[in-house]
């Protein structure tokens, strides 16, 4: 059921080879798209025009993000079959690297500020009641917009896929009976008592699509990602984490001493910190630490079974000594030793990461809507 796709293929479209899977075939046809091709030209934080050729464009950010998902989706596969687990719990690599190269398909120039001019015009100039979002974007792309030989419209991949790309599996139509905040997953908040739906991967046109892979997909709960689809994810997350970081010192926009005083503020002055309140702390952004408390009550709010004290501190002087005392103490000049320095860096965080993700403890709260893990002071979801 997996392997279902939504539309009939003739024998030349559908046919494999001896070492291919229907899951292969997937990643093939979203990496010939000509809407794969088109990120190049898409600035992911950083435009190239001020900032030289080497910093990450969508396309060059798509390809580590498929790296590194195939590498933890492979660890993961290990741990479910160490275990007694469900048929449910299935986490195929190639899978994984689909949902990662289409991941970001459907996102517009500009980021966030560009989706949202773009969403407020699909509402107030067009009418369109679901507005415009680069994940829902995505996936009409792939369901709708793309084309290849064989399916009359949308590259026609499996359930299993289409399952995994749907990063916030539901439209914005999601209705839920009971207002518990704590087990709402990213994307979704309660406010003043009704649901707010900040994002979602299907547009009402394509919530049957969205449906027929989800019901083949092996038994996933409402709101809840699949197992590649979470891979994918945290995948996404640890690359732009950490290629973010090279991006901006490359570019020259991290500088030492400011770095230096907020690790160095928050180190310090964590106890005064901690006996702010919020409403006096989110005032207070020119205190250095500052960011640092709100990144540590934010985790303590969103993510309490991993929002550990002692691994938050540990985590900050970890980064506080390879990235303060370490990448940033020499200026990046493009000489091969800054090079070096720079893939040294990354290359030690990306693995971190990926080393750090476990499956998530049968007392996870979130476990309702999803599957997470954590590692030493990083937050992890599966």
């Amino acid at each position: 059921m997996r392997a279902d796709r939504i539309l009939p293929e003739p024998d030349s479209a559908s046919r494999l080879r001896d070492a291919d899977s229907p899951f292969r075939q997937d990643l093939e046809r979203i990496r010939f798209s000509s809407y794969y091709a088109r990120l190049s030209a898409v600035t992911q934080v950083i435009g190239q025009t001020g900032a030289g050729p080497l910093v990450h464009n969508r396309l060059t950010h798509s390809l580590k993000v498929t790296a590194v998902a195939r590498a933890i989706a492979a660890d993961v596969a290990g741990l479910i079959a160490s275990r007694d687990l469900p048929d449910e719990y299935v986490c195929d690599p190639v899978v994984a690297q689909a949902a990662a190269s289409a991941h970001d398909l459907g996102h517009p120039p500009f980021g966030h500020l560009g989706e949202s001019v773009l969403d407020r015009l699909a509402r107030e100039s067009l009418g369109l009641l679901d507005g415009f979002e680069g994940n829902a974007q995505t996936y009409r792309i792939i369901a709708m917009l793309d084309v290849c030989h064989g399916p009359s419209h949308g590259l026609n991949l499996t359930a299993a896929t289409r399952s995994a790309v749907a990063k916030y599996p539901w439209t914005p139509g999601v209705e839920l009976s009971e207002p518990v905040a704590a087990t709402l997953p990213p994307g979704l908040r309660w406010v003043n008592g009704r649901l707010s739906v900040r994002k979602y991967s299907a547009y009402f046109l394509d919530a049957e699509d969205l449906s027929h892979a989800r019901e083949r997909a092996h038994g996933l709960l409402p709101l809840q990602q699949s197992l590649e689809g979470s891979v994918m994810d945290i995948a996404d997350d640890i690359a732009y984490s950490v290629h973010d970081v090279d991006d901006f010192h490359r570019a020259g926009l991290l500088g030492q001493g400011a770095v230096s005083r907020e690790f160095r503020g928050w180190i310090d002055g964590a106890s005064s910190l901690a006996a702010i309140d919020d409403a006096e702390l989110t005032t207070a952004t020119g205190r250095p630490g500052v960011a640092l408390e709100l990144l540590r009550r934010k985790q303590l709010r969103d993510d309490p079974w991993i929002a550990d004290a002692e691994a938050f501190r540990a985590a900050v002087h970890a980064v506080a000594s390879d990235l303060v005392d370490g990448l940033l103490a020499e200026s990046y000049d493009g000489s091969l030793a800054s090079e070096r320095a720079l893939a040294s860096f990354t290359s030690r965080w990306i693995h971190h990461f990926q080393r750090s993700v476990v499956l998530a403890p049968t007392d996870n709260p979130a476990r309702a809507w999803s599957c997470w893990t954590a590692g030493r002071g990083t937050r992890s979801r599966f």
